[in-house]
């Protein structure tokens, strides 16, 4: 587990309430941590899908790897860090994103970043849109983090 992620309280709850009796093992980057499974002195390593997804491709042997199909926790929404008290601004990101989530295209744009060559990179995620983040799209809401 890379220290400072939120996985790591996520995770030794999870080891907790289902007494898995997993070890944990600290370590200071993403980076570390995905080596450690790559050098085979850790069974697993639990992060962010899409980031997993992105080091597994970027490996020298991709096919070595698989995500697990089990979720460890609830899915969390990811969002924009914005400057408080500027709600002009907010609520025009907030108008830009419904367009672009609602719009006929989001499938194409998805695909294009999750399951297709990414530019530059020579790399696939093969990351295929899950239904609730399609359901997401078709109805975007304003979740507040307050």
């Amino acid at each position: 587990m890379a220290r400072g992620t939120v996985n790591v309280s996520q995770i030794n709850q999870v080891n907790r309430e289902r007494q898995l009796n997993l070890s944990v093992v600290p370590v200071g980057t993403l980076q570390e941590a995905f080596d450690l499974v790559a050098d085979g002195r850790v069974a697993a390593f639990a992060m962010d899908d899409i980031l997993l997804s992105t080091m597994i491709a970027e490996s020298d042997h991709p096919d070595a790897y698989a995500l697990s199909e089990e979720a460890i926790t609830s899915i969390e929404p990811l969002g924009f860090l914005m400057q408080l008290g500027d709600d002009a601004f907010a609520a025009e990101v907030n108008k830009a994103l419904e367009h672009i989530y609602t719009s006929p295209e989001m499938p194409l744009l998805y695909e294009r970043w999750f399951q297709q060559p990414l530019p530059g990179k020579d790399i696939t995620l093969n990351v295929p849109m899950s239904a609730v983040l399609a359901e997401h799209f078709a109805t975007p809401r304003e979740i507040n983090a307050d």
